[in-house]
């Protein structure tokens, strides 16, 4: 499973839930580690990219079967549009595109 955003607040809570029944998970952020301090965040496999970058998704995406989009943003209305729409419409067109591949 891949969780977009789970360095969040909502992103983190799954993570952490998926790991406890035994999925895979996989996350993206620009550093490429988690910024969270809980042990648990050490068995997540991240993946250093940027969402607004759809070719970021690409390595993470390798072996997924499942995609789950916690990202979001609050701000202006061009940050807003940035984050909760471009970055979510480029991650569901490079996963569709992966699937087809």
């Amino acid at each position: 499973m891949l969780v977009l955003g789970g360095n969040g607040f909502v992103g983190s809570h799954i993570c952490r839930e998926a790991l406890n029944h035994g999925l895979s998970v996989a996350s993206i952020s620009r550093s490429g580690r988690s910024s969270l301090h809980d042990s648990w965040a050490s068995n997540v496999i991240w993946y250093k990219g940027n969402l607004l970058s759809a070719h970021s998704l690409k390595e993470a995406l390798n072996g997924v079967t499942a995609v789950m989009s916690c990202i979001g943003g609050f701000g202006s209305n061009s940050y807003m549009y940035k984050i909760n729409g471009t970055a979510n419409i480029n991650a569901i067109r490079a996963a569709s595109d992966q699937e087809s591949c």
